[in-house]
């Protein structure tokens, strides 16, 4: 799914795909383009909304997923990493309220949505390797 996301959300991204089938009406609790609509039906493309939902699923199936050899220990190690990318999240965070304005903080804020599993999952690569004796040998 993560896979099919990043190629999805690549072409909807960058090459501007938003097939008119995916133009459907959605209820919304909140939205704003032309009019505002709260709590009531709104037209849109969910050409991106798709894009975004199946990559958080593949992140979330990612990071919630026990390892194939699964060792004692790894628990710990979980907790150690999402404490991390946490503190890394706040930090990168900080930095685009501090310096990013514009349509870049809105698109700063569109990447964090994706940050914080993914720092999570390479912190917790680290340590797990860092942790394993075995690991490093190969």
């Amino acid at each position: 799914m993560l896979i099919a996301g990043a190629v999805f959300g690549y072409f909807v991204l960058f090459e501007g795909f938003k097939p008119d089938w995916l133009r459907v009406p959605v209820f919304a609790v909140y939205s704003s383009y032309i009019k505002t609509t709260v709590l009531g039906m709104s037209q849109t493309n969910l050409a991106d909304e798709l894009a975004m939902l199946f990559i958080l699923i593949g992140l979330g199936i990612f990071v919630f997923s026990k390892e194939k050899e699964e060792i004692q220990g790894y628990n710990d190690l979980r907790l150690k990493a999402m404490f991390l990318a946490v503190a890394i999240d706040l930090v990168l965070m900080i930095f685009v309220v501090l310096f990013i304005f514009g349509t870049g903080f809105i698109q700063a804020l569109l990447l964090q949505m994706f940050l914080l599993p993914l720092v999570y999952l390479l912190v917790f690569r680290i340590l797990r390797l860092m942790n394993n004796p075995i690991e490093r040998k190969h």
